[in-house]
């Protein structure tokens, strides 16, 4: 908890990857974890998104990850995070 929050402190946004889904309706586990360890070490600062990738087995493309660090720039640039909880690589 203490490592996370103290290497998270000074970020003006983060992502979380998580390989699977979770049965809450707010995000995957290792996003919750995370800011689980950001609220017990005093840091609330950080804007967070959840990205799900992999499902069944899928692939995820270098694309996808240049995406991710580009709407992360967008967030830290805006301080608004709109849909929290995404998807990679997911046919709709």
């Amino acid at each position: 908890t203490k490592e996370i929050a103290e290497a998270l402190k000074n970020v003006k946004a983060f992502a979380a990857m998580d390989k699977d889904d979770s049965f809450n309706a707010h995000c995957g586990p290792i996003y919750a974890e995370t800011c689980a360890a950001l609220y017990a070490g005093g840091v609330f600062a950080p804007k967070g998104i959840n990205y799900i990738y992999g499902l069944g087995g899928r692939d995820v493309r270098v694309e996808s990850i240049k995406t991710v660090f580009a709407e992360l720039d967008k967030v830290a640039a805006t301080g608004e995070t709109g849909e929290t909880y995404r998807y990679l690589e997911v046919r709709e």
